[in-house]
């Protein structure tokens, strides 16, 4: 009998043990921070450069320092606007499929009026910012 307690005693404090450690581990996952990734995304460089009183030799180099990173700033965007477009067009989809037409009317005039467009600006002659629009906003025929 006193071997059965014996063994009884040690899976109690074993299962206490490792109970223990799931429940300290759990917690511990549950209230780390969740991993943001952050970036620095400057949106008006042209602007900010015109506040800077640069010299027109300082100007020169900024104008050709935005020339030559701006392909690469621009292909980084084009890529990732188009998932973006893609999963939201993929998620309105679902979402459709189960609304009643009623629902889907009103989904629509909850929707904001202007699409998302993704514009670039770079200097123009004489100081001026040149904007180009790189991504149209959606055709509202597309609903």
């Amino acid at each position: 009998m006193k071997a059965n307690a014996k063994i009884v005693a040690a899976v109690t404090v074993l299962g206490v043990f490792v109970a223990g450690v799931v429940v300290g581990f759990s917690v511990d996952r549950m209230t780390q921070p969740k991993k943001i990734l952050k970036t620095y995304i400057a949106g008006d460089i042209p602007g900010v450069l015109e506040k800077l009183d640069l010299t027109s030799a300082q100007r020169t180099r900024a104008n050709e320092i935005l020339q030559r990173q701006s392909p690469a700033a621009e292909a980084v965007l084009r890529s990732t606007a188009e998932r973006l477009r893609l999963i939201a067009d993929s998620l309105d989809a679902e979402l459709r499929a189960i609304l009643t037409p009623a629902q889907r009317a009103r989904m629509d005039s909850l929707r904001p009026a202007r699409p998302f467009v993704l514009r670039k600006k770079s200097p123009g002659p004489n100081g001026t910012i040149h904007v180009d629009t790189l991504l149209p906003g959606r055709d509202s025929t597309r609903r």
